[in-house]
């Protein structure tokens, strides 16, 4: 599958102010998909940090998964998954792989919706 971006113009009411005019502002559309490698591949093109340092940096980052961890638990109508997830997530701890397989162990869902929780990682996640 192509791979591209399109933008679309948003309006956004202030929800402080419910009169106010409502702001517009450009959203993104992204189609297709990118993995790890290939986002490392195209950093070094714009820069000059090399792919294994962007590729090391990328993997680091466990903490992507909490967004593809609290879509599932949507999905299986876990009670406040959002609140969950910013119990793991906001503790000012760095967030590593022991830390979300413990958290994926303490949830109150099959089995078979852990395994695939223990299956998402910062190389196979390009987002749902």
């Amino acid at each position: 599958m192509s791979r591209s971006v399109t933008y679309s113009v948003v309006p956004r009411k202030n929800p402080r102010d419910k009169d106010a005019s409502p702001k517009f502002y450009a959203q993104a559309q992204a189609r297709g998909d990118v993995n790890i490698r290939e986002m490392s591949d195209r950093i070094q093109a714009s820069c000059t940090v090399h792919k294994s340092d962007v590729y090391a940096v990328l993997v680091a980052l466990e903490d992507v998964v909490a967004e593809a961890i609290q879509t599932i638990l949507r999905r299986e109508a876990y009670p406040s998954p959002y609140e969950a997830l910013k119990a793991l997530t906001r503790t000012g701890k760095p967030i590593d792989e022991p830390t979300i397989k413990d958290f994926i162990e303490g949830l109150d869902v099959s089995e078979a919706v852990k395994a695939e929780l223990r299956a998402i990682t910062p190389y196979n996640y390009i987002g749902i």
